[in-house]
């Protein structure tokens, strides 16, 4: 993580422990002390962040990484059972598209797929005219030859 993105988090951590602070002692039991003092000591010192009381959560000037880090200890501590089976199935939904797209995408057979459907040859005839043919598709070898070819030939070499 970079030092910039590091200092972004720390400022998160001193708006959760904020929210967290203004939640009812009813939820805020249901957060592991331990949970609670990391939270707090996590924080950057010299950044101050002011929870507004006459607006709700969603109203508040957020940084995404304190909406994500939010969302956590929700979906760890406090929704209902039933929602976090939701979440877990979500997750694991989630996690396995992920690695479909990752297998999909460095698949030895598939990584140059996109790129050979999409090459076309320039080829220069006699005239030196330009000329582009996208029903030919040359190898690299090949290509090769025919580059070493004119130099020969241009060099009178053969």
């Amino acid at each position: 993580m970079t030092q910039e993105k590091s200092e972004i988090y720390l400022k998160a951590f001193v708006e959760l422990n904020e929210i967290i602070n203004h939640l009812n002692t009813n939820l805020k039991n249901k957060i592991p002390k331990k949970t609670l003092e990391a939270i707090k000591n996590s924080g950057d010192k010299n950044y101050q962040f002011k929870y507004d009381n006459t607006q709700s959560l969603s109203k508040q000037k957020l940084l995404p990484e304190t909406i994500s880090l939010l969302s956590i200890i929700y979906s760890d501590y406090l929704c209902l059972e039933e929602e976090k089976k939701k979440w877990d199935e979500y997750d694991k939904f989630t996690l396995q598209k992920q690695e479909e797209l990752k297998q999909e995408k460095y698949n030895a057979n598939n990584l140059f797929k996109e790129q050979k459907n999409n090459t076309s040859v320039v080829v220069l005839d006699e005239k030196k005219q330009l000329q582009v043919d996208s029903s030919k598709k040359q190898s690299f070898w090949s290509k090769l030859k025919k580059f070493i070819m004119k130099i020969f030939k241009k060099f009178k070499i053969g």
